[in-house]
């Protein structure tokens, strides 16, 4: 029998944590995380232009592990390791810490991670990525007082999130998938395929190819598969594996559409995926509320939110416009994640980015996508000018008109180019991928048709996307509630306030301390526990 140590602290005091990251060249980045008590950081896991996360192990989790464990645990057939990881990810979360929110004074930063926040701690859907706690930390217990805690209320530049812990993010998974072919020649010099194999654990032999390592004969030539447009090394992934993360993806940004949001930045970085290929969609920064405040049904917002390979024609923008603004139908904003799930898609399948474009700007992804497509329709053209912004609409026109004339006797090569490596494409999946890749957002398939379409239905999977119902409108902050550091600390500590109530009750006590402290020069012990 063992024995848990605990030790009584405030659950709301914190400590600290130094965590080593390494940059692109390997250079040490060394990052203090101060985390509520019932948290030990345990290791590095990412870092990006707005934060870190780290592993870290949940204690209030290890507790209730030990006290209830889950069935799978005890079975006598596990080995020591299958154990741990069983443990490991019952009791291990991944922690955010979004840094110098306030320092550099770019609102745009606090509106994004207000936004992320607010949608988290309302998403309730395990192909979507939710808040398991949120927190400002407030300092050591015994030196917490409520001057200092009033002095952070105003003064705090760093929030943490909470989350489930997640091994993989499709990018790293697609990048992973090692995709070669072997060449064999014989003594009569006639060659034949070989063996395919990636990383996702497949292996396929043509008829007629013998992989007998003990001929001499033989010789063998193994190559990385490429593609021979973009000479972009292939990272394909086989049947099972894309249809059941597709599946997944489409649940959860359906999901998110039902709670009357939208995502605006979908692509493979933003999925997360465990060991299992079980799949959440994350960063939700760019998401806004879809519920129309102007008049007509139409919104007006930021176009150029999506990264440029994985963007909705309707949303690029020219490169030289310094506010790219515009409106967007209410009717049809859900299709832009829809278009994004769509390049995922296809990349799943061939192995590389499909709209695949060297420059950078709206202009150069446009020729990249009617290079695929054809030429762009009179009435999707017309579609995507629809609301753009007065001052650019013109301007826009004029750019897309004369990408056009390029394009002007082009067929679509969508159809070809839908092709696995593994050969296991059928008409269901590329029907599908044409479908999610429809020019006018109008007539773009919806998440729910996706979900119903052959491709899914005749391999048994159920087309629902919210089953329990839980699905409400989630409110996303607007650029001009959090117009400037004052309100932006504001909003972030009353979502602070929301999820733990208990710091109210904290600040009386710690009220009510100072102001005996003043009448009386006992000493006051520190806030108990609660």
């Amino acid at each position: 029998m063992s024995l848990i140590t605990t030790i009584c602290r405030h659950p709301l005091a914190s400590k600290r944590f130094m965590i080593v990251f390494r940059n692109d060249e390997g250079e040490e980045l060394p990052e203090i995380f101060e985390l509520r008590t019932r948290y030990e950081a345990i290791a590095p896991i990412a870092k990006g232009a707005y934060g870190f996360v780290c592993a870290a192990t949940d204690n209030d989790l290890v507790e209730n592990f030990h006290m209830s464990p889950p069935e799978e645990y005890n079975d006598p057939s596990l080995s020591k390791e299958e154990r741990l990881d069983i443990y490991e990810s019952h009791t291990t979360v991944a922690v955010k810490k979004l840094r110098q929110l306030f320092e550099q004074n770019r609102p745009r930063m606090w509106l994004c991670a207000t936004r992320e926040i607010q949608l988290m701690m309302a998403f309730k859907h395990e192909n979507v990525m939710s808040a398991l706690d949120f927190f400002i930390p407030l300092g050591d217990c015994e030196r917490m007082t409520y001057e200092s805690v009033e002095y952070l209320r105003h003064n705090f530049d760093s929030v943490y999130i909470v989350m489930k812990k997640m091994e993989y993010t499709l990018r790293e998974v697609l990048e992973s998938s090692v995709f070669t072919t072997t060449d064999t020649q014989d003594e009569g010099g006639k060659q034949s395929n070989g063996k395919i194999t990636s990383s996702a654990g497949t292996e396929k032999h043509d008829d007629g190819a013998h992989d007998d390592i003990n001929k001499s004969t033989a010789r063998r030539n193994e190559r990385i598969a490429r593609c021979p447009q973009t000479h972009l090394v292939l990272h394909p992934l086989a049947r099972d594996y894309r249809m059941f993360i597709l599946y997944q993806l489409l649940r959860g940004v359906g999901y998110m559409h039902l709670c009357l949001v939208i995502h605006r930045d979908i692509k493979p970085e933003n999925i997360m995926l465990d060991r299992n290929y079980n799949t959440r969609v994350c960063d939700f920064g760019q998401g806004r509320d879809a519920v129309a405040t102007e008049l007509d049904g139409v919104l007006q917002t930021f176009l150029d939110n999506c990264t440029q390979w994985y963007a909705a024609p309707e949303t690029l923008t020219l490169a030289n416009v310094s506010s790219p603004s515009g409106f967007v139908d209410q009717k049809t904003l859900h299709a832009a994640d829809v278009w994004s799930i769509g390049c995922i898609a296809a990349e799943m399948l061939i192995g590389r980015p499909l709209f695949y474009c060297r420059h950078r700007g709206g202009v150069g992804q446009l020729n990249a996508i009617m290079g695929v497509l054809g030429k762009l329709p009179e009435e999707a053209a017309e579609r995507i000018l629809q609301h753009r912004d007065e001052d650019t609409q013109k301007l826009f026109e004029s750019v897309m008109r004369r990408e056009m004339q390029q394009h002007l006797h082009k067929p679509s090569t969508l159809r070809s180019l839908l092709q696995s490596p593994y050969g296991d494409v059928d008409e269901e999946e590329i029907r599908l991928i044409e479908r999610l890749l429809c020019y006018d957002p109008s007539q773009r398939i919806t998440i729910q048709e996706a979900l119903q379409s052959n491709y899914f239905i005749n391999e048994g999977y159920e087309p629902v996307i919210d089953p329990d119902g839980t699905a409400t409108h989630v409110r996303a902050v607007e650029a001009k509630e959090v117009v400037d550091a004052v309100r932006g600390r504001r909003f972030l500590w009353s979502l602070f306030l929301k999820h733990h109530p208990e710091v109210e009750e904290l600040m009386r006590v710690l009220e009510i301390r100072r102001n005996s402290s003043s009448t009386d020069s006992t000493e006051v012990p520190p806030p108990a526990c609660v």
